[in-house]
């Protein structure tokens, strides 16, 4: 042998090195904090060291779940949390550590005294609402409600323009999680994603398109693409909210907070002559033949959107002159 370290092994020992960098002071002169309900849902082992006031998560695998706790960090410091905002400050230190390394969800201190340090002491409690909206899970979580939006959400801009769709997503998306909160309001856990906004879109569409047919890829056998009308679709969707378990994570009741209000506001401005010259464009608003309610035609006796049936009457059935309805 020539007395060269294998590459394997080099790679080995800079990932150690990392390790240190990253876990040194948590390993030297500490002592055993906690040692139940170590293992992590990927299987990675986890202690728990404590060193003066000061609490460490070592992974005793590869180092690579330091990533995983900056990502809680920064949930906890920009995030909407439901004790927070009930209790219009930060979490403190123990109601951090308890969620976290307890698993305690409902660590909500009511009386805090001054001087339980928060981490993040400049957190603006309110201002995380809105932030929340920007943040995920993770990529399935983000591109899931990016497809909800792009299949819901062109028509709802079409109607509404641009400004107004940005002000009713936002505030649905704000209504959503303080139903969230109304419903656990004792909650140390971030909130994150978009979900109660897309769902505010979602709502309005029932009202507004609800015979629109929506293309879904179905399994079954063999993979079929088939068209399904909206109500159906956005009916069972909000149904099954209801049957979703507490415990897997899920903010549903953000879900359902969301969609009520997107369908009373529908209803509102479907209803109500000058809210719809409020909120719609006044290409819809002035419509007199009826609500366009298909994104493949309107009403069975007018089957295309307003502005292209007046443009028919005025091309005398020149179809060039026609643009196709929006997809």
């Amino acid at each position: 042998a020539d007395g060269a370290i294998p590459e394997v092994q080099v790679e080995r020992l800079r990932g150690l090195g990392d390790g240190m960098r990253t876990n040194g002071e948590a390993i030297y002169q500490t002592r055993p904090w906690k040692t139940h309900g170590t293992t992590t849902e990927t299987g990675i082992e986890v202690r728990f060291t404590q060193r003066g006031d000061r609490v460490y998560a070592i992974t005793l695998g590869t180092p690579e779940s330091s990533f995983v706790l900056e990502q809680v960090e920064f949930a906890y410091e920009y995030a909407a949390i439901p004790c927070e905002l009930t209790e219009s400050r930060p979490l403190t230190e123990a109601e951090i550590g308890a969620t976290v390394l307890g698993g305690d969800s409902q660590a909500c201190q009511e009386h805090v005294r001054p001087d339980d340090g928060s981490p993040f002491p400049d957190k603006n409690v309110w201002l995380a609402v809105l932030v929340s909206m920007f943040l995920h899970g993770g990529w399935i979580h983000l591109l899931g409600n990016l497809l909800f939006l792009w299949v819901f959400g062109n028509n709802i801009e079409d109607h509404l323009g641009r400004s107004r769709f940005v002000l009713f997503y936002l505030g649905s998306g704000v209504v959503a999680t303080f139903a969230h909160i109304a419903w656990d309001t004792a909650s140390t856990v971030p909130l994150v994603g978009a979900s109660g906004a897309v769902a505010g879109v979602m709502g309005a569409y029932l009202v507004w398109f609800p015979n629109a047919q929506v293309r879904t890829l179905l399994f079954f056998i063999i993979v079929l693409f088939v068209r399904i009308p909206a109500k159906w679709w956005l009916g069972v969707w909000f149904a099954t909210q209801f049957f979703i378990d507490p415990n897997d994570g899920v903010a549903f009741m953000a879900h359902i907070g969301g969609f009520v209000v997107g369908v009373v506001v529908g209803l509102l401005v479907r209803e109500s002559r000058r809210a719809r010259h409020a909120m719609w464009k006044e290409t819809y608003a002035d419509d007199a033949s009826g609500f366009w309610d298909n994104r493949f035609g309107g009403r069975s006796d007018n089957p295309l959107p307003p502005h292209q049936g007046e443009r028919r009457r005025l091309g005398r059935g020149d179809r060039d002159g026609i643009s196709s309805p929006r997809p």
